[in-house]
């Protein structure tokens, strides 16, 4: 629902700042404290099976690792080189937020329907949710402020302007169209 109505805002004439992202924002000041707080309340690490956690990183890094590699082909088809792309399977790695709205539902679920053989399961995803999140946010994090240096190169202003101008062609179809037709009159003259 967010991406049609970003399309629909865009189509309006909406950029980047409009009066939706404005609140959005300042509610997401507010709301993330709360939201990753009411998370970190309900954890009980030490309740946790080792064996139950020695499985939940190992799924976690087997699904990084794929993540990774899909984030890696999934931008293949842009104008990026491979140290962008690699940047960008680093820098796509954690997603936080998902984890800690997702993680609590299963316990919420079993409290509701009072499953009390299901409040043990519901408290290890909770707990190996928030682990995720634990693993995955600094992870990111460093990797993005280590590898960013390193990976990326600013353009110097000035530099091939009318080279940025054709990538900008290829990436925008309509732009394109308009190329072609525009080689298609010169070649009529």
């Amino acid at each position: 629902m967010a991406f049609v109505a970003g399309m629909q805002w865009r189509k309006e004439g909406w950029g980047d700042h409009n009066p939706v992202t404005k609140v959005f924002t300042k509610m997401w000041i507010i709301l993330e404290p709360l939201i990753f707080g009411l998370i970190g309340s309900e954890i009980q690490i030490d309740k946790i099976d080792p064996e139950t956690l020695g499985w939940g990183i190992l799924v976690l890094v087997t699904a990084l690792l794929f993540r990774m590699v899909g984030i890696f082909f999934a931008v293949s088809c842009g104008n990026l080189n491979a140290k962008e792309k690699i940047f960008l399977a680093f820098a796509w790695m954690p997603k936080a937020t998902v984890q800690a709205a997702l993680g609590p539902i299963f316990l919420e679920r079993a409290r509701l329907l009072e499953m009390t053989e299901m409040y043990q399961m519901g408290e290890q995803i909770l707990t190996l949710a928030v682990l995720s999140i634990l693993i995955t946010a600094p992870l990111g994090a460093v990797s993005i402020m280590g590898l960013g240096p390193k990976l990326l190169e600013k353009k110097k202003n000035g530099q091939d302007d009318e080279e940025d101008e054709n990538d900008n062609v290829n990436v925008d179809p309509e732009n394109k169209v308009n190329e072609c037709h525009m080689v298609q009159d010169k070649d009529e003259d």
